[in-house]
């Protein structure tokens, strides 16, 4: 492995968040194969000829939460490409803007582009804000759902312990 003396002096201010990231990595390397093993217990049990009504209810509902996590994912792609032709145009248009600014001031109608390029940046705004909330709002059902589903596991373990 390269030790790289610029690339560590420009991590300076950011190595423990560095550290940070690469530990939620391994811990979410952890959670996958502990996926894989509540699996292989769930599908012993059905080898064994356990009635498994609450796992099979709980698969049925990550199936239809991926279904509509799904169609989620098209919409916000397609909703990403609309942001990113008008992020492109607002571009242009505002770099023209800069750019032809004297002879705006010059011939009068600066005033009148300026509430014209001002609006396209509020609803750019709205649109791209809208587009994050969105993207928190399912970061956080995404959550829940995991957290809801650890807790039922470990009920479900626990009861099964008793």
């Amino acid at each position: 492995m390269h030790f790289d003396l610029k690339l560590w002096r420009m991590t300076s201010g950011l190595r423990s968040r560095i550290a940070l990231s690469a530990a939620l990595g391994l811990l979410a390397l952890a959670v996958g194969i502990a996926r894989f093993a509540f699996l292989g217990q769930f599908l012993a049990g059905v080898f064994r000829g356990e009635t498994l009504i609450l796992p099979l209810l709980a698969a049925a509902a990550a199936i239809l939460l991926a279904w509509f996590d799904h169609r989620r994912s098209r919409r916000t792609a397609s909703a990403s490409r609309h942001r990113h032709a008008a992020f492109k145009s607002f571009g242009e248009e505002f770099l023209d803007a800069v750019q032809g600014l004297p002879t705006l001031k010059a011939f009068g109608p600066s005033a009148a582009y300026g509430r014209m390029l001002a609006t396209k940046a509020r609803a750019l705004s709205d649109s791209t804000f809208w587009a994050l909330s969105l993207n928190v709002l399912t970061r956080a059902f995404t959550d829940l759902g995991t957290a809801f589903g650890s807790a039922a596991a470990l009920a479900l373990g626990a009861y099964r312990v008793r």
